[in-house]
């Protein structure tokens, strides 16, 4: 019996030392939750930069492209951390890519944004990992 509490207590021990080294609650939300707070924490320091915030509040409207339709049915309630804003003259164009390597999984988000009349402004891609492959 004694045995058997010290192996309890131990493996008790042993996860809680792995939940707070390891965000395992991340890891149990849906992908496109971890995607977006990824993107949206990435966002926002983006954000502190005055150019950059000077621009993307210019944008008038978001669309989001998804190059694999799996991942499309998947992403179906999937939201930007962008906001509109009504009346603004830019498109923001936003393409979503599934990316793995090695054990890491995430994905690729290609963001291009076009005046009124087409011609594209600005351009840059970012790659977020939100899973493992185990």
């Amino acid at each position: 019996m004694l045995r058997f509490l010290i192996g309890l207590l131990c493996i008790s021990a042993a996860l809680l030392i792995v939940h707070s080294q390891f965000p395992v609650t991340y890891y149990f939300q849906p992908k496109q939750d971890r995607l977006h707070q990824l993107w949206t924490q990435d966002f926002n320091n983006l954000r502190k930069d005055p150019k950059f915030a000077e621009v993307f509040q210019q944008v008038g409207k978001v669309e989001v492209h998804f190059t694999d339709p799996e991942v499309a049915t998947e992403f179906e309630r999937f939201h930007t951390p962008f906001k509109p804003q009504e009346g603004q003259p830019y498109i923001l164009r936003i393409s979503v890519t599934r990316w793995i390597e090695k054990s890491e999984y995430g994905f690729l988000i290609q963001h291009e944004l076009f005046d009124s009349t087409d011609d594209k402004i600005y351009e840059f891609g970012r790659t977020y990992k939100v899973g493992l492959i185990l």
